[in-house]
């Protein structure tokens, strides 16, 4: 029995060395990883073409992300119900999946090299239709815009439903078809600083700006957010014809 309570301490002993020394291991491993990352957000920061697409890109995510939370107090001056109005919402997200998904496909084939292009012209798209949902959506000059002035019978619902359906899935499809073309376009820039990295500064930029943007549209009035965001995504579109189109991915390989 003694030789048997000495074998289960010697055993006891050696497992809490075994996980003393993978703990130890993990510290380490935390530290490598930790400090290859603070050395790759500093290589993202040499690349000012990068810092001003992942500014450009949380810009418009934010915006995006504002115009959607007050959509609901937007739409109500015409007349449309609240059921309408969350089917309105929901469609938007489906439009912005379906833009994302889209868009991966279509810039492998037919934008290759080619994504600022890609991109400004997504961003045009955007900017005309929140142009038109700013033309006909309630605002600080008018209540009863384009189209929606012309439809202000009870029996004419539908048709503003309609309407107002097809501007706002634009708009999603826009929005979301937007994300996966940043990304790809930022990570090609700062390249060989790796995806991760450069997808996560991009995802904490877009929260940034989100937060900012909400907060900001929560004090203000409803009737200027389109507005709002038809100003920022100008502002999205200057910066992007500003960026020079370096693929640093083929300038690495060349050199070799």
């Amino acid at each position: 029995m003694f030789l048997n309570n000495q074998k289960d301490n010697s055993n006891d002993k050696h497992e809490n060395k075994k996980l003393l020394l993978n703990k130890r291991g993990n510290n380490d491993s935390f530290k490598v990883h930790f400090r290859h990352f603070l050395l790759e957000i500093r290589a993202l920061l040499s690349h000012p073409a990068a810092i001003m697409l992942i500014f450009a890109g949380g810009l418009e995510s934010g915006i995006n992300t504002s115009w959607s939370a007050v959509l609901q107090d937007m739409l109500r001056p015409i007349d449309l119900s609240d059921s309408l109005i969350g089917y309105i919402g929901f469609a938007v997200a489906v439009a912005s999946m379906i833009g994302s998904m889209l868009m991966g496909p279509i810039s492998d084939h037919f934008f290759r090299k080619r994504l600022k292009k890609l991109l400004l012209i997504l961003l045009v798209g955007g900017i005309l239709s929140f142009a038109v949902a700013f033309a006909m959506l309630p605002s600080p000059f008018w209540t009863y815009g384009l189209f929606i002035d012309e439809l202000q019978h009870a029996s004419q619902f539908q048709s503003r439903f309609v309407i107002v359906l097809c501007v706002a899935m634009c708009i999603g499809f826009f929005s979301g078809a937007m994300v996966p073309v940043f990304f790809e376009f930022v990570a090609e820039i700062c390249y060989p600083v790796s995806e991760g990295s450069s997808g996560m500064c991009l995802v904490f930029c877009n929260s940034v700006m989100s937060l900012l943007i909400v907060g900001t549209g929560s004090w203000l009035n409803t009737r200027f957010e389109t507005l709002l965001a038809l100003t920022i995504l100008l502002v999205c579109c200057f910066i992007t014809l500003s960026v020079k189109e370096v693929y640093q991915r083929d300038a690495v390989g060349k050199s070799f």
